[in-house]
C-alpha cells in the first residue's frame, strides 16, 4: 500500500485537519510549511516603526521563526500519536508551490489542507 501525502501550512492548521484523519485508513506523510510571511511582517513592521534597530529585530525575527518550528513540531507530534496512519512527519520553510513539485512522483496523492476543506492537488 503506497503512502499519500498530506500538506498543512500553519495558517491553514485548523479542526478538519483532525476530522479529515479520522476518516482516514490508508497510510500517509504529513509537510507542514510555517508560514515565513509572519516574521517578515513583524521584521518590517519593527524597522520601519523605529520600534527596534537592525539587529534586535533579526534577533526578536529569528526567535519568532524558531518558536513557529518547535509549535509546528509539537502539532505533528501530536497528530501522530492520535492518528496511527502517519508514517512520517516533516517541518519546513518552503513554499507550498515547491513542497508539492518536489514530491508530485513520490506520492500517488497529495492533499493541501485549506481553511475549510483539504483538496486534492492534481
Amino acid at each position: 500500500m503506497k503512502k499519500h501525502l498530506l500538506i498543512i501550512t500553519a495558517r491553514d492548521d485548523t479542526p478538519i485537519v483532525d476530522e479529515w484523519l479520522q476518516e482516514r485508513n490508508e497510510p500517509l506523510d504529513i509537510i507542514y510549511i510555517l508560514n515565513e510571511e509572519i516574521p517578515e511582517e513583524v521584521s518590517s513592521w519593527m524597522l520601519y516603526t523605529g520600534f527596534l534597530g537592525e539587529k534586535p529585530t533579526e534577533d526578536v525575527v529569528n526567535a519568532i521563526k524558531e518558536e513557529m518550528r518547535i509549535r509546528g513540531e509539537e502539532r505533528l507530534e501530536m497528530l501522530k500519536e492520535r492518528f496511527s496512519v502517519i508514517k512520517e512527519v516533516q517541518v519546513t520553510s518552503e513554499s507550498v508551490e515547491n513542497v508539492i513539485e518536489g514530491n508530485k512522483g513520490k506520492y500517488p496523492e497529495i492533499f493541501i489542507a485549506k481553511r475549510k476543506n483539504i483538496e486534492e492537488v492534481r
